[in-house]
């Protein structure tokens, strides 16, 4: 990442000094100060989508670091704690969703070999924690039968179940 931010600033720099050689050079040679204005209009425009890309890396970079501060033990009792209590399923979903990504990122420490292989582990300890979140105890057992393979599996047999599921009050006793 540092080697975009040094190279967005070159570019950045670059972008500085030909607006200053246009808006001083062009403005004298040139008689047609309106194309000039556009190129130098262009540049603002370029200037101001860099300088938000610089934002948004620094935002990355921020977001990085606070991934890789956390421990892969906290962030995976967190997963194994995590309940669905009064959210929806698809939240809940996105919930565990994101804390596989972040448990991946950590133990993985930037070797993209560990990143897939303990993507691939992860998987199945995450689907289990999801079961084990679900309120429904029903709902809970339908998604263990299903053998899920992945996490986003499992979230939608849960969703599709919950959709599926008859009514309470339309169960009639004999």
């Amino acid at each position: 990442m540092p080697v975009i931010l040094k190279d967005l600033q070159a570019l950045h720099d670059v972008i500085k000094v030909f607006k200053s050689n246009i808006s001083k050079d062009s403005l004298e040679r040139r008689r047609n100060v309106d194309e000039t204005q556009k190129k130098i209009t262009e540049l603002d425009s370029c200037e101001a989508r860099l300088n938000k890309l610089k934002v948004d890396i620094h935002k990355s970079q921020e977001t990085l670091e606070l991934v890789t501060k956390k421990s892969a033990t906290t962030i995976s009792n967190q997963l194994h704690q995590c309940k669905q209590s009064n959210k929806f399923l698809n939240e809940f979903g996105r919930e565990v969703e994101q804390l596989l990504n972040v448990v991946t990122i950590t133990q993985a420490r930037d070797d993209e070999n560990a990143l897939k292989c303990l993507r691939e582990v992860n998987q199945k300890i995450v689907i289990n924690s999801f079961c084990n979140g679900v309120r429904n105890h029903e709902l809970r057992t339908l998604i263990k039968a299903r053998n899920c393979v992945t996490l986003s599996e499992a979230i939608t047999v849960a969703i599709d179940e919950e959709k599926n599921k008859p009514c309470s009050s339309s169960v009639f006793f004999m």
